[in-house]
């Protein structure tokens, strides 16, 4: 039995909504959010280091759409394409995103290979290796392979390394992508146990086990692509709403926009896009466009 389109939209437009929401308030604490804002922040409010629009999402989440359409046009994950679509996406104008993808994207732009350039960023990036940027950004694949888990590590392994070979963050996102997977499908029970069963990397697998275990105020909020993983997923599955597991994530602050992408693309994975406040809907960039690619990829995932 096929998912509902609406997990589909839900999961792609909850990515672009947390994301959006997230931004004006990264880099900052959740002290500074509090007085900053009067409190919470609970709508699109713009501004923020990179003095976004009410409803801009991030050059991170931009990447995310544009390995998409290279899925839809060339009907199937094409690494090579997926490359050479990165380079053009930011031509021209400096992108706001992680050291080890800016890394990648400048040798990919000077004729290196998709599968080479991932290995150099990573060497030249050190500490930062294993950061959270490449996190959401195979997301799309798992509405593709939604039902094939073989299909979903492959892709999402080596969409990820374009830009970050560090094992840590390729089998983040393939654990990520797994779970969102299994959320479209409606299979919610036993999710975390197998996942992790299927995930070879004892870091990520400890990272999943022990996610639910963490307080409110344990809640890890850096760049660390474990950390971000963890509150997503904690965000997403102890809310029980959409728009609460998303003031949450965002609140957090510190790597709010990440946090939030995850956070949205999993919880909209669980509810639906109807779960998602009108007001996000109605503000965040792009709406009809990535509800238009979350159908294009329902509809060429039945063709496989």
């Amino acid at each position: 039995m096929r998912p509902p389109l609406q997990r589909f939209e839900g999961c792609l437009v909850g990515l672009a909504v947390g994301s959006a929401l997230g931004g004006p308030v990264s880099y900052l604490s959740p002290e500074q959010i509090e007085q900053k804002h009067q409190g919470r922040v609970t709508d699109m409010i713009g501004g923020g280091s990179r003095d976004l629009r009410p409803g801009e999402y991030s050059d991170a989440a931009r990447l995310t759409f544009s390995l998409a359409r290279s899925v839809i046009l060339r009907g199937r994950f094409d690494p090579e394409d997926i490359g050479r679509r990165f380079v053009e996406l930011f031509r021209g104008r400096s992108p706001n995103l992680d050291v080890t993808t800016s890394v990648a994207l400048k040798a990919l732009s000077g004729g290196g290979h998709w599968s080479e350039v991932g290995e150099q960023a990573r060497l030249q990036s050190g500490d930062q290796s294993a950061g959270n940027g490449a996190l959401v950004r195979a997301v799309p694949l798992a509405l593709l392979d939604w039902n094939d888990a073989p299909a979903i590590l492959a892709d999402t392994i080596d969409s990820v390394r374009i830009t970050h070979a560090d094992q840590r963050v390729y089998w983040a996102a393939a654990a990520l992508n797994l779970i969102i997977a299994a959320l479209l499908r409606g299979q919610l029970d036993g999710i975390i146990p197998r996942t992790t069963a299927l995930v070879n990397n004892a870091e990520v697998r400890s990272a999943l086990e022990s996610f639910d275990r963490l307080s409110p105020s344990e809640l890890p909020t850096s760049g660390y692509v474990l950390d971000t993983l963890q509150t997503g997923l904690w965000c997403a599955f102890a809310a029980e709403s959409f728009e609460d597991a998303l003031i949450q994530a965002v609140n957090l602050g510190h790597d709010a926009a990440m946090v939030g992408a995850v956070t949205g693309a999993v919880a909209g994975a669980i509810h639906g896009l109807y779960s998602i406040p009108d007001r996000w809907r109605r503000t965040i960039h792009d709406y009809e466009e990535i509800t238009g690619i979350a159908g294009d990829l329902y509809g060429l995932s039945s063709h496989f």
